[in-house]
């Protein structure tokens, strides 16, 4: 076959032959003009979005530099590509102002008219071009990563919407946030900080900048930590600051201190035959489970993407209760999503809330749900209580304006005094919000709508049953079943697919000494667990962990403690199910 029908072959055939998501799909998925793709050197399988594919060339290592597919990532980022048989030559438009063009035969590259050395920026390997990562990347605009110890590149690429190409706020403030792994320390005792900093462009966070902060104390007190974040782009965030108490009680003194310094979490990897066989042919783990229904769920996810302003959805609550939306602005225009709370009774209610997670608008999923998961894992507020006069309405919540394709992700645990109608509402710059109530319900379409008697699971192990490796699944709709409710806006049953907004908590006494590990089955995941009152980002690299990263290890059990408690809620933006893995170890 000749060069020039090798090529045509090439083109015609294409590299984006998709192949089913083994498993069960996500149960839930947040739609942008954003393109998240995973590509593995090597290796034919890749992810775009929560999608597991197979490619028909893999991305390749040459020269030392990476190679990845041309017509897969021209057509999966929507970039018109086209091929002239009679010239032999490529076509793609990133943009209405710029084109390439590579000419195969007379071995030449023209980027938007400049001569480009040919075997410097495009290579054929078995009969399908590819394109020089860095070079693609950074002339199409899209952001990358190349995580070494994966051996794999992580690409986002967005495609702007008009409305936002003139937008002032196209490039926003970062966001610097932290917490302690506890809130009183020990004299010698190691200070861990959890970073929850973030940038909502995901352009990354350049410097930051501590004051007051240290490892350890060795003297009793209060002290002040502060930190700012600056942006790839010289963005700063505010000042955010948190106190730390030491108490007068000795863990280590200095050179003690020194000798007791831990490593953080690690992959394993499963591609070894007889290591995966261990994993994969593990048993479920049997558990009792008991559906805590002492608070209420509302959750307000559908319409998800929100084409029109309205009531999203609307319920009456007394007493304990747990709000949970996730939205995407699916509009032209600048929207807001609030909470209204109207109290129906004849004497004043008060909304106390105990527990809150919260994340700025942001294009990406996974950031989205995770930010907003970690923020109300934290267990705490820092909401004042909501008074509402009888028959009248107040704001509860209200969101930042949320641009065209941006979403937010929020978490509410609340007490009303009395009964008090729960309103989810999305309105324009110009609407009144104090005339919602004559706004539209809007109808039910798709994923999760619904007041749920259980907000919480509890999942109780006996230790006996780990005499050998074994595993929970999470998020299967099957072992795990999804919990049940109602929607009161259309007088139907509805299911949580996904238990969203669901806390999950898993309780054993004197556990043996072993390995907590997760896989994530069903394809991208992030979020966070904690266990024993210690918060893990999973995974703790900062991006996204497959099925194809191997187990990521969590923690590890010495057999002396009295408990064992992880908590943890499914974050949006991820794909199930997970497996939460138990592997015994010897006791030293």
């Amino acid at each position: 076959m000749t060069r020039a029908r090798t090529l045509l072959h090439y083109l015609l055939a294409g590299v984006v032959a998709l192949t089913a998501l083994s498993g069960t799909a996500s149960a839930k998925t947040v739609a942008t003009s954003s393109v998240f793709v995973i590509l593995y050197s090597g290796q034919k399988e890749a992810f775009i979005g929560n999608q597991q594919v197979t490619l028909d060339a893999a991305a390749k290592i040459h020269n030392g530099k990476m190679y990845v597919p041309a017509r897969f990532l021209a057509e999966t980022f929507g970039l018109p590509i086209r091929w002239e048989a009679e010239t032999n030559t490529i076509h793609m438009e990133p943009t209405e102002e710029s084109s390439l063009i590579i000419d195969n035969a007379a071995k030449t590259v023209l980027a938007d008219g400049l001569p480009l050395e040919y075997d410097e920026h495009v290579l054929i390997s078995e009969d399908r071009l590819l394109f020089r990562l860095t070079w693609i990347m950074d002339y199409v605009g899209a952001k990358y990563k190349y995580n070494s110890e994966l051996n794999r590149v992580e690409i986002v690429y967005t495609k702007k919407p008009k409305s936002l190409l003139t937008s002032t706020q196209n490039n926003s403030r970062p966001v610097a946030k932290f917490l302690f792994e506890k809130p009183t320390y020990r004299i010698g005792e190691p200070v861990k900080i959890i970073d929850l900093s973030y940038d909502v462009d995901l352009e990354g966070i350049g410097h930051k900048d501590w004051r007051g902060r240290q490892d350890v104390y060795f003297k009793p007190g209060t002290y002040s930590i502060s930190l700012q974040v600056t942006d790839v782009s010289g963005n700063k965030s505010d000042w955010y600051e948190r106190k730390i108490e030491i108490v007068d009680e000795v863990y280590l003194d200095e050179f003690g201190y020194k000798m007791h310094y831990n490593p953080t979490s690690t992959y394993i990897d499963l591609s070894y035959g007889e290591v995966a066989g261990r994993f994969f042919k593990m048993r479920e783990l049997p558990k009792t489970v008991t559906q805590l229904k002492e608070r209420k769920l509302l959750v307000s996810d559908s319409p998800e993407t929100v084409v029109e302003k309205g009531i999203l959805y609307q319920d009456k609550v007394n007493g304990k209760t747990r709000l949970y939306a996730d939205h995407m602005n699916g509009t032209d225009e600048r929207l807001y999503i609030a909470i209204m709370a109207t109290n129906n009774g004849t004497e004043p209610v008060t909304i106390k809330t105990t527990k809150q997670g919260e994340v700025y608008p942001s294009i990406y999923a996974n950031l989205i749900g995770h930010e907003a998961t970690v923020d109300f894992m934290a267990n705490y507020s820092e909401k004042a209580d909501v008074i509402v006069p009888p028959g009248e309405s107040q704001v509860y919540a209200l969101f930042p304006e949320i641009l065209p394709e941006q979403g937010i992700n929020l978490f509410y645990d609340l007490e009303t005094s009395g009964e008090t109608t729960i309103s989810f509402i999305a309105f324009g710059r110009g609407d009144k919000i104090e005339n919602f109530q004559s706004m539209r319900k809007l109808p039910y379409d798709q994923n999760v709508r619904g007041t749920f008697d259980a907000a919480d699971i509890k999942w109780k192990i006996d230790p006996a049953q780990l005499s050998e490796p074994a595993l929970i699944t999470i998020g299967d709709g099957e072992i795990d079943r999804y919990v049940t409710g109602y929607d009161a806006i259309e007088e139907r049953a509805a299911t949580n697919f996904g238990n969203y907004g669901v806390m999950y908590h898993v309780e054993m006494d004197n556990p043996p000494p072993m390995a907590i590990m997760l896989l994530a089955r069903g394809g991208v995941y992030k979020g966070p667990f904690k266990i024993n009152g210690e918060y893990l980002m999973v995974p703790n690299h900062g991006g996204v962990m497959t099925p194809m990263d191997g187990v990521h290890l969590m923690w590890r059990t010495t057999g002396n403690e009295k408990t064992l408690n992880i908590e943890f809620s499914p974050p949006a933006g991820s794909a199930f199910p997970v497996d939460l893995i138990f592997y015994p170890l010897k006791k030293e």
